[in-house]
């Protein structure tokens, strides 16, 4: 299935790399569409792949953990032709994917 990637309610300039981006992560997120009620889980899901994702983890460095990787905000209304995928299916396919032993250095700042 191809990636369609609705960017027509979004009130911010947006490249079309950067769009294509923003619906890439959305799918890995599991999270159709950027709503002022998804912004809790998005940014929720945000935080815990960037600290279970090797290449993110390695790449933060002593950075704030608690920041977001993107202003979300600012993406309202953004959607992609994905699924919802529940917290726990989604953490589920994530840690298969990706988790590794975490080590206590990190795990203290999630």
């Amino acid at each position: 299935m191809s990636l369609v990637v609705n960017f027509s309610r979004v009130k911010t300039e947006m490249t079309a790399s950067e769009q294509f981006n923003m619906g890439l992560y959305l799918t890995v997120l599991g999270i159709p569409s950027i709503t002022q009620d998804s912004l809790a889980e998005i940014q929720l899901r945000d935080r815990v792949f960037r600290a279970v994702a090797p290449f993110h983890r390695d790449t933060l460095g002593e950075s704030d953990r608690n920041a977001h990787s993107y202003n979300w905000e600012t993406y309202l209304g953004l959607s992609v032709n994905g699924s919802y995928e529940t917290r726990s299916k989604w953490f589920n396919r994530i840690a298969n994917s990706y988790l590794k032993p975490i080590p206590s250095k990190v795990a203290r700042r999630l």
